[in-house]
């Protein structure tokens, strides 16, 4: 599996997940207040909408499904059904990626053999978590905005997890994430909103 195909999957699952419990939604936001705000999640399912825009084709890629959460560590994409009635699912689950396509066997992969995307993997349980030390150590880190209207764009230090990522912009309303835009390095862009389903 290619680093750039697995962030995909994973800027798709971090994508989902809403702040909460925001109080003060009227002063500049703080890294400190929005990381307190996602510590407090544990459970969310999500529907997405993506768009893929590829230098190779002419029109973006659209996909749908879901996303799901379950603290501490289990994050999921899973497609909804094509016409054939196939549809793919994304688990991460510890350390360990497995990728369902049809009814064909799951690929397990241990991220820990990829360590551009287990660093990845790494920086979206720190969002979760609400650990911006964690951010801070992988990303150049921007925040704007408001509690109640905010934008937080992460660019990696290393310059091997720029190969795989030029950046990723978070967009939130309120207590939720709403979209995430990414961006790879070869031009490559990806445009997702998120509609939550509970918590």
């Amino acid at each position: 599996m290619r680093p750039r195909m697995a962030w995909h999957v994973l800027a798709a699952v971090l994508a989902a997940f809403p702040a909460h419990g925001a109080k003060d939604q009227t002063g500049s936001v703080s890294l400190d207040q929005l990381m307190a705000n996602l510590r407090s999640i544990r459970h969310v399912e999500a529907r997405y909408i993506e768009h893929r825009y590829l230098h190779a084709l002419r029109a973006p890629l659209v996909t749908r499904g879901t996303l799901r959460f379950d603290a501490p560590d289990y994050l999921e994409k899973a497609t909804d059904p094509a016409a054939d009635g196939s549809s793919d699912r994304l688990a991460i689950n510890g350390n360990q990626l497995t990728i369902h396509r049809g009814a064909g066997a799951p690929i397990v992969l241990r991220l820990a053999e990829y360590p551009e995307v287990g660093v990845l993997v790494e920086s979206i349980r720190a969002t979760l978590s609400g650990n911006g030390e964690a951010l801070r150590r992988i990303f150049d880190i921007t925040l704007s905005g408001t509690l109640s209207e905010w934008q937080l764009v992460l660019q990696p230090h290393d310059a091997r997890q720029r190969d795989v990522l030029q950046w990723m912009r978070i967009s939130g309303f309120g207590e939720r994430i709403t979209a995430i835009d990414t961006r790879d390095s070869d031009g490559d862009r990806s445009e997702m909103s998120i509609v939550e389903l509970s918590r």
